[in-house]
């Protein structure tokens, strides 16, 4: 899969899909970011491989593969430009923004239910 499709459909993933991280894996979002953090910022493929690795880990690896499939058309999504570098740290940035907002909001979630 195109690591454009891969941090597109992921992204959309924390935007508008948390039960994708239900009932465990969003209590591992913080040790993706870590893992975002350092990534180089050159290319999209190794921010990809980040993504499909954390999401493998946590049997999401499938569901990733199969949301970015049914995609007919990534023009809905974030458009990901991987050839300025500031664009591709800006994604980095973007991700981990996002990694940790969800997180914060699925732990507020969590603790409310208790």
């Amino acid at each position: 899969m195109e690591p454009n499709k891969v941090i597109a459909e992921f992204l959309d993933w924390l935007q508008k899909h948390p039960e994708f991280f239900l009932p465990v894996a969003w209590q591992n979002l913080p040790l993706l970011d870590e893992n975002l953090a350092e990534s180089d910022d050159d290319e999209l493929f190794p921010i990809a491989m980040t993504i499909s690795k954390w999401c493998s880990k946590h049997n999401l690896g499938e569901k990733l593969r199969e949301k970015a499939a049914q995609r007919q058309d990534i023009e809905d999504a974030p458009t990901i430009d991987n050839t300025p570098s500031l664009k591709i740290k800006n994604v980095t940035d973007i991700l981990r923004q996002n990694v940790k907002i969800r997180y914060e909001q699925m732990k507020k979630q969590v603790q409310g239910q208790q």
